[in-house]
């Protein structure tokens, strides 16, 4: 019988080999697309411009007018702050929630709190309009306060 001689420089080099061989199978196998992968490119584009701070002040049917301000970040969260105005009761509200984004400039806000859900639709760069629960505009007189600017 003959015997083939291994040496330890080829022992260490076939585990080195193997290693290798299963380190990039764990990577190929383990790479999950993120949302952000799977968003299109005018997603993404709709995505960068919404991130920041837009505010107003929109009407309110028993106060001078409701403050609204609300952060989108990129993570895809956001942080959403609302004030009655000429309350002697500090009436702020603060929500926190995620947010996503169609290639319709459709945005959708999810608030954790109460599982609520609200509409917007990026107009430009710099302005986000309110929408109705049925994903409409709002129409009528007072329309323009239901517009957020960016700061």
């Amino acid at each position: 019988m003959a015997y083939l001689y291994k040496s330890p420089k080829h022992d260490f080099m076939k585990k080195r080999l193997l290693c290798t061989c299963i380190s990039l199978f764990l990577l190929v196998s383990c790479h999950r697309d993120s949302p952000e992968a799977e968003e299109s490119a005018q997603e993404r584009q709709i995505a960068h411009a919404l991130t920041g701070i837009f505010a107003a002040t929109i009407p309110c049917g028993d106060c001078p007018g409701i403050d609204i301000e609300i952060s989108f970040f990129k993570d895809h969260t956001f942080c959403r702050t609302t004030y009655n105005q000429g309350s002697d009761i500090d009436k702020t509200k603060m929500d926190i929630g995620s947010w996503e984004v169609d290639a319709d400039s459709l945005i959708t806000i999810h608030i954790e709190k109460n599982e609520a859900t609200q509409y917007f639709k990026l107009n430009s760069t710099q302005e986000l309009a309110m929408l109705t629960k049925e994903k409409e505009s709002v129409a009528g007189e007072l329309a323009d306060k239901y517009v957020l600017r960016k700061r």
